[in-house]
């Protein structure tokens, strides 16, 4: 995956995990697919408008990263919010504090996590 060939992570980064910890098929942290839309809006908004992150990014990436967070906004909708929502918004605001470019490629590295959950809710519904 591309997020290998990212510049090395500063010695504080290594000692916080940005993403909350979920899991597909527990009962507690479970997530979802409106919690996923979340963290979606969350990447795209704090993480891959960075500059830094930004040219790292072929163009290719952009597209299906738009893609998915599209396909989310259309498919997944909710009167309330997530049970979640706090845990991800505190995520969002970690990520904005200082030194901004370095959490966002700590939370580029941690984007696999919601492609694996992406993948497991995909399989669990079909």
């Amino acid at each position: 995956m591309w997020s290998g060939f990212l510049p090395r992570e500063e010695k504080y980064s290594g000692r916080h995990r940005l993403l909350p910890r979920f899991c597909t098929n527990c009962s507690q942290r479970l997530i979802g697919w409106l919690e996923l839309r979340d963290l979606m809006d969350v990447y795209q908004r704090s993480v891959f408008s960075r500059s830094a992150v930004r040219k790292l990014l072929s163009p290719e990436y952009k597209a299906l990263l738009y893609r998915i967070q599209h396909t989310l906004q259309l498919c997944v909708s909710s009167p309330t919010p997530s049970k979640w929502y706090e845990a991800i918004k505190k995520m969002e605001k970690k990520i904005k504090k200082k030194r901004r470019d370095e959490r966002a490629l700590k939370a580029v590295r941690e984007f696999n996590f919601v492609l694996i959950w992406i993948n497991e809710l995909q399989h669990q519904n079909m």
